[in-house]
């Protein structure tokens, strides 16, 4: 597994977040020698909910082999 990420990070991250909801949506097969591409998303913050979408393409992005849709919640003690 290798990984190449464009790593940006948000001067105000939170230290903690739980999961509230996970949704994942499974498309395609995906054998494990094939390679993939991990793209995650933060589409929303409201107060101290995350609003998150992620997906698992192909290189090329022809395929999608799955996508998700989560919310995850800061702890009070951490916002």
């Amino acid at each position: 597994l290798q990984l190449h990420l464009p790593l940006h990070i948000p001067v105000n991250r939170p230290k903690m977040a739980v999961t509230a909801n996970l949704n994942i949506n499974f498309r395609h097969p995906l054998s494990p020698q094939t390679k993939f591409i991990i793209q995650a998303f933060l589409r929303r913050r409201e107060g101290r909910k995350l609003f998150l979408e992620a997906r698992v393409t192909s290189p090329d992005e022809r395929i999608v082999y799955c996508e998700a849709s989560s919310i995850f919640v800061i702890p009070k003690q951490y916002a």
